[in-house]
């Protein structure tokens, strides 16, 4: 069952990515087993499983990331990142809906292409 989930959200990642980031990338990175989504060669998020917890992790703005985590099931500081600027969804246990998961995938998408430089920033802007 875990695998069919697992292979359902990996499927709407694609689709949102190839959708929506057009120029965003999403692979299996077998070091860390995890699929890594990135611009440019920049990480912003990964996605996967622990124990039996699909999760997807995401960088997204303090504040909000502050909010989501004492507010929101299923939403922890980023398992395996900075505990500031990432958060970790757990998919399959998770009072956030899809759009709302798809929004925090574009601003995490955002929040890497705002630190590129002005010619990068125009490349991949969405």
């Amino acid at each position: 069952m875990e695998d069919t989930i697992l292979q359902t959200n990996l499927e709407w990642l694609e689709d949102l990515l190839n959708n929506k980031l057009v120029h965003a990338k999403i692979y299996y990175y077998q070091e860390w087993d995890v699929y890594r989504l990135d611009v440019n060669s920049k990480m912003f998020g990964m996605f996967g499983k622990k124990e039996e917890n699909i999760i997807l992790t995401l960088k997204n703005d303090p504040l909000e990331n502050d909010f989501l985590v004492k507010n929101v099931k299923g939403v922890v500081p980023g398992y395996y990142a900075n505990k500031k600027h990432w958060i970790t969804i757990y998919l399959n246990d998770t009072e956030l809906d899809f759009d709302k998961i798809e929004n925090l995938v574009l601003a995490s998408y955002k929040s890497v292409v705002a630190k590129f430089n002005k010619k990068d920033k125009e490349i991949y802007a969405i």
